[in-house]
């Protein structure tokens, strides 16, 4: 009989902490404010966070596996974006375009994509999207109420020269 012991302590404790990590940055992708989609090269999805459901109007569970991120872009655009990465040393940032909902409209982003590299050879892609849909309606109010305050102003003007020529 041959009885062998090895101590397991450190092995334990590395898994723990790799367990904890994994866990830790699931939690940021899932609570990021930014939609996070990351696919394999062949543009399978294979990530799809909750700000990218609100911002799609796709669930996770119907777009990651089965569903290409060329449909989540206007026609040309994916290739677009894949075209504008490679050429620009494996990333794009603040990127202006348009990505598509469940339901077909068109939803204005900003967004940075990379390239993801394993062992210095890329196996996918990452992009993350910010929804511009509420800040060009602040951008639009503010213009409106800029423009509102200069034809007050302008009629404060005519108002008060109006005034100083009927008195004088």
């Amino acid at each position: 009989i041959l009885v062998t012991f090895r101590d397991v302590t450190q092995d334990r404790f590395i898994e723990n902490e790799l367990r904890k990590t994994k866990g830790f940055l699931e939690s940021v992708i899932e609570s990021s404010a930014d939609a996070i989609v990351s696919a394999d090269l062949r543009g399978k999805i294979l990530l799809f966070n909750r700000a990218a459901e609100r911002c799609h109007g796709y669930t996770s569970a119907e777009v990651v596996g089965s569903r290409s991120v060329e449909t989540l872009y206007p026609p040309g655009v994916a290739r677009e974006i894949m075209r504008l990465v490679r050429t620009h040393a494996g990333r794009v940032e603040a990127y202006r375009t348009e990505v598509v909902t469940k339901s077909g409209e068109r939803v204005p982003v900003s967004m940075s994509a990379a390239l993801i590299h394993e062992g210095g050879k890329a196996v996918g892609t990452v992009g993350v999207f910010t929804d511009l849909r509420e800040r060009i309606r602040m951008e639009t109010k503010l213009v409106a109420a800029e423009e509102e305050l200069k034809m007050r102003e302008k009629q404060a003007i005519v108002a008060e020269l109006a005034g100083a020529h009927a008195a004088g």
